[in-house]
This record gives C-alpha cells, sequence and structure tokens, in this order.
C-alpha cells in the first residue's frame, strides 16, 4: 500500500492574529480527506465562518466530495460563506475524487505532466452552484497541493521537481511563503504520495 504523506500551512493576512482560511485533514478506514476553507475576508469574523464550516463539516464525511458541498450548504447560515475544496483518497486503489466550490485551487503534479482541478464558480452558503467531481488515480511520486487565492503566484513555480524531492510540510511552508501574498490570508496543503 502507498503512503499518503500530508502537511498543510496557513498564514493570516498581513497584521491579523488569525485567517479565514482552515486547512485540515481527516482519515477512517478507507478514504484520506483533505480540506481548505477559504472563509470570505479576513480576520476574526472570516476565521469564525471557516470554523463554524468546519464544525459542521465533521459531522459528514462521504467519499463523494460533491455530496459533502452540497450538505454543507444545505445546513449552513446564509450570512456564511466561503470558498471550499476537498479531495478524497480511496486508500486502497489511490483513486481521487476532487471537488471544489469558489477560488480553491488544486493541482497534481505527476511524473510527466500537470493537471489542474477546476472549482465551480460560487460561495459556499450564498451563491452555491451544483459542484462537479474530478476523479483518477495517484501513483507514487505524485504531489498535490491544495491552495487558497491568498497563493496568488501558483501559475509561476515551473520546476515542479524541486518540490517533490522535499517533505510535504516543507513544501506547504514554501509555496505560501515564496508564492503567496501578505495581503490575504494564504494556505496550502501538500500531499505526497510515496
Amino acid at each position: 500500500m502507498n503512503e499518503i504523506e500530508k502537511s498543510q500551512f496557513n498564514r493570516p493576512f498581513l497584521g491579523e492574529r488569525v485567517s479565514g482560511d482552515l486547512p485540515f485533514f481527516h482519515d477512517d478506514d478507507s478514504f484520506s480527506y483533505a480540506v481548505l476553507i477559504d472563509g470570505i475576508g479576513h480576520g476574526d469574523s472570516a476565521h469564525l465562518m471557516a470554523e463554524s464550516i468546519g464544525q459542521e463539516l465533521i459531522h459528514y464525511w462521504s467519499p463523494n466530495p460533491s455530496r459533502m458541498i452540497t450538505y454543507l450548504n444545505d445546513r449552513l447560515s446564509k450570512n456564511i460563506g466561503a470558498a471550499i475544496g476537498v479531495l478524497v483518497i480511496n486508500k486502497n486503489t489511490m483513486k481521487f475524487f476532487y471537488s471544489g466550490l469558489g477560488n480553491i485551487r488544486c493541482k497534481i503534479i505527476g511524473n510527466e505532466s500537470t493537471t489542474n482541478l477546476t472549482s465551480t464558480d460560487g460561495i459556499l452558503g450564498m451563491r452555491y452552484r451544483s459542484t462537479k467531481n474530478h476523479e483518477g488515480i495517484l501513483r507514487p511520486g505524485d504531489l498535490v497541493v491544495l491552495c487558497s487565492d491568498g497563493i496568488s503566484k501558483l501559475d509561476e513555480i515551473e520546476n515542479w521537481n524541486r518540490f517533490k524531492a522535499l517533505k510535504s510540510s516543507t513544501i506547504a511552508r514554501r509555496i505560501v511563503n515564496k508564492y503567496g501574498t501578505d495581503l490575504d490570508d494564504s494556505s496550502c496543503i501538500a500531499i505526497k504520495i510515496n
């Protein structure tokens, strides 16, 4: 069985004490989940929005990330808004499913190519549109990154192989520090398949 090495790094908007981004992980016997929530705005109010969405999500884990997003949208107050990206990996088959709403970015960096998985335009809790699942198979050597919109220069990374040699914790931190902006909350989830 392949090892799934994962890490996240989150940096608040310059001058704020807390971030409106909330990256987190969950595992059960069959699936590994990576979730990135980006609450609207910055500071305490955005942080509380992201936290309340995360608290609701822990009640419903599904191998179908689109269903998870619909579940959240149906239960949220219309004054709570966020972008969200959900990646689900089947631990036995390494099949993945990704679905996102809003401006969360997801990239799969393989040994031969890089794939950008798009999120559906919209805002969780406010301007909801049904999301679709992207799916594929992860292989040893693959790197997956999920980033909030604070990582404004993600497309400037040219040599992903340089990153793939690092630990996932170093990858996430380096992407935020080098390619993130100080004028937004910046978060990155990095997942390596070993």
